[in-house]
């Protein structure tokens, strides 16, 4: 097996030698086909592909995450300024766990990690300063959690706090937002981060905070400074805007089981009292007395026995026969009663106390828009779907139930109106057809970038290397002899070797017939007889294996 190497290098140079110029620039140009189009696809198929793993970044974050990367030796790539970070796509899970870790991103600031490498020598002046540091930077973090908001920067002002009360001065603080591309905060959103801060810093109040964007707009104002009017008309627009919604929402919710999801459309206009109205009422019923309390007193009294008499001069001087004169009677004593009797009655009387509710209906207006009927029909086997204009009693039926449930009152002037009217029935707003037009476009870039890659793949296999195989082939196809025992592919073709040995026949002969004048007929069996002998001299083994063959299967059947 050792000769074999040797033997077959000798024969591929052979070979390479027989080939012309042209044969060997072609068979150049096949090799390095071949070679680029194997690094192609292998640098294609091993290319990385990256996906975001932090955006709208700071700078000091940015910069500490790269030196972590470095550290876990994760390839990265910066863009956007180095506010966006990209890492392999199937390692962002793993990488956003690793930094989390370590507390990064930060938000822009430090917080209270800060005490965690504290040092003895450390003044209370850097503890102080460090404190302020670490409070700014939690209230940053924590006002960056809102959806709306993308950065968010915390600046505190905590004076020294003095012995006298009157010359303690207050805290203050401010709050610089960045907003996500099309986000706009919340009404209440900025009243929140205000009352956030407040409650987070020992004797900060709301009104010495002050709230602005990048754009450099105040987002808040203190209190004193806010019209009481402005903003008791925002709260009754909102709070009108809300009853409104409400109103609407149930109109839908009534009809949208009677005439299908999606074709109803509802729009109620309300107006409210917002006047604060408080009402006294005192009423008398002057046919209605009624008697309130009732008093007697009953008095008796009897006097002491004597003489009686007509009270007077007379009956107290003595007459002549030396008595007191009497008028008569007898010498009982005199009895007095009396009784008293007060009764108390008062007209009955109603006192009323009324406030009236905040916002309240006055009058309320809705237009309701239902889309056409569709009617479903079977015709020749098939579902057929006809849409019609509604009918008037159908139209009747449905403000009926509009004005049951939005509780119409006609003494106030409340209308309602119904309109049947054909709704547009595009399937997608202009909006989502583009969104969907860029994500086709972003698939077909996707299939042709990998059709590409597999056309070239097919192209460089079918006219370069599939030729290139099959023309090597052809030239090792075929065996050649090294020696008794095991034999090797020989170097021409099947053809070129039948085209060899008819040339080789013609030549032999050609020579038999003109040196040794032996006859045509005898040719044939003269080279076959040197064919035989050829082979018995350098190949032994195999001519007493034949024979051996032949005396077993034919010969030896004859001896027989």
């Amino acid at each position: 097996m050792a000769d074999a190497k040797p033997g077959l290098f000798t024969q591929l140079q052979a070979v390479f030698n027989r080939l012309t110029t042209s044969q060997k620039i072609v068979l150049g140009v096949v090799a390095a086909l071949t070679l680029g189009g194997i690094w192609l696809v292998s640098t294609i198929a091993g290319a990385i592909r990256y996906g975001v793993l932090y955006s709208n970044l700071p700078m000091e974050d940015s910069g500490a995450i790269v030196e972590k990367l470095k550290e876990q030796k994760v390839p990265y790539q910066v863009t956007a300024g180095g506010g966006v970070i990209k890492v392999p796509e199937d390692r962002i899970g793993e990488v956003r766990i690793s930094l989390a870790a370590q507390g990064l991103p930060q938000g822009g600031g430090v917080g209270f990690e800060i005490f965690d490498k504290s040092s003895l020598s450390t003044t209370d002046f850097v503890q102080n300063i460090n404190y302020v540091r670490a409070l700014e930077g939690e209230l940053s973090r924590s006002i960056a959690q809102i959806r709306e908001v993308a950065f968010a920067k915390v600046h505190l002002t905590l004076p020294k706090k003095s012995v006298f009360l009157e010359e303690q001065q207050p805290a203050k603080a401010s709050v610089i937002l960045k907003l996500r591309p099309g986000s706009s905060l919340a009404p209440s959103a900025v009243p929140a981060i205000m009352h956030l801060c407040a409650q987070s810093v020992e004797g900060l109040v709301p009104d010495n905070i002050a709230v602005i964007d990048v754009s450099g707009r105040l987002l808040s104002r203190p209190r004193g400074a806010v019209d009481s009017f402005d903003q008791n008309a925002s709260e009754q627009m909102s709070y009108q805007k809300k009853m409104e919604e409400s109103y609407a929402r149930e109109v839908i919710d009534l009809l949208e089981p009677i005439i299908g999801t999606g074709k109803v459309r509802a729009d109620v206009r309300l107006n409210l009292d917002f006047n604060k109205v408080e009402t006294k009422e005192e009423r008398v019923d002057p046919e209605g007395i009624a008697k309130v309390s009732e008093q007697s007193e009953t008095t008796s009294s009897t006097g002491a026995g004597g003489s009686g008499g007509t009270p007077g001069v007379a009956s107290n001087v003595a007459s002549a026969g030396g008595g007191v004169a009497t008028s008569g009677g007898g010498s009982g004593g005199a009895k007095a009663k009396s009784e008293k009797s007060v009764v108390n009655y008062e007209v009955s009387k109603t006192i009323t106390h009324q406030i009236r509710p905040v916002g309240q209906i006055q009058s309320l207006s809705a237009a309701v828009v239902v889309d056409h009927a569709v009617e479903t029909s079977e015709k020749d086997g098939k579902l057929v779907r006809t849409v019609r204009p509604r009918r008037p009693e159908e139209l009747d039926k449905l403000r009926k139930l509009v004005q049951a449930a939005l509780g119409f009152k006609a003494d106030r002037g409340d209308r309602v109106e119904i309109e049947n009217i054909s709704f547009d029935t595009a399937p997608e707003t202009e909006g989502e057809f583009y969104a969907k037009k860029q994500k086709s476009e972003d698939l077909i870039k996707t299939l042709i970038r990998y059709g590409v890659y597999l056309v070239a793949a097919l192209l460089l296999f079918f006219l370069v290397i599939r030729p290139a195989l099959r023309r090597v082939g052809e030239m090792f196809h075929g065996k050649v002899a090294l020696g008794p025992s095991y034999e090797i592919p020989k170097i021409e073709s099947e053809k070129l070797a039948q085209l060899q040995n008819m040339k080789d026949d013609a030549e032999i002969e050609k020579e038999l017939l003109e040196q040794y004048k032996v006859p045509k007929e005898a040719k044939k069996m003269t080279i076959i007889k040197e064919r035989v002998k050829e082979f018995a001299q350098s190949n032994p083994d195999g001519t007493a294996s034949l024979v051996r063959s032949y005396l077993m299967e034919g010969g030896g059947g004859g001896a027989k």
